[in-house]
């Protein structure tokens, strides 16, 4: 994995919250699980221990709210994982949530980020294309240490097996 910085600490606490969209596209029983979005908060919690607060914020029960952003928390980072299907909700989500908390980074991978990334660039303070494993251990690095870039591509395919099974 990589270094949280060139002296193995990250220079600031954040708060970290993965948001998984309401799935409106998707009817039960064929919603997707948050693994993914559960291995990559694992893998953070891991290389960074106690220096992020890590919670994944599963939007789906509240899917028939009028104001969406009402049920989420004040965070540093907000991380999304785009699919097509999806986009246009996490888009108009990314903006609400701007409004509310000024001062927090919104980074999102995914498919749809992969495919059309200079598309997705607009609602985002940066993105990640290709696997995240190890850009998004890079990211909270550079967003510690006020250093963001607006695009990330992991250079190699992880091996998955050297990162932990997600926590639940």
């Amino acid at each position: 994995m990589i270094d949280r910085n060139n002296n193995g600490t990250l220079a600031a606490h954040l708060s970290i919250g993965f948001v998984f969209s309401t799935s409106k596209q998707a009817h039960n029983p064929f919603r997707n699980q948050p693994l993914s979005a559960l291995y990559l908060l694992t893998i953070l919690e891991k290389q960074f221990g106690s220096m992020v607060d890590v919670s994944l914020i599963d939007l789906m029960e509240h899917s028939d709210k009028p104001d969406i952003t009402a049920v989420i928390p004040e965070k540093d980072v907000y991380l999304y994982s785009v699919t097509s299907p999806e986009s246009v909700e996490i888009f108009g989500l990314t903006g609400g949530l701007r409004r509310k908390y000024p001062g927090a980074k919104h980074i999102a991978g995914g498919p749809h980020i992969t495919i059309d990334p200079e598309g997705s660039k607009p609602y985002f303070d940066a993105i990640v294309t290709g696997e995240g494993e190890e850009s998004l251990i890079q990211l909270i690095c550079d967003i510690g240490n006020k250093q963001l870039k607006p695009v990330y591509r992991q250079q190699r395919v992880p091996e998955l097996n050297s990162y932990p099974y997600p926590l639940r």
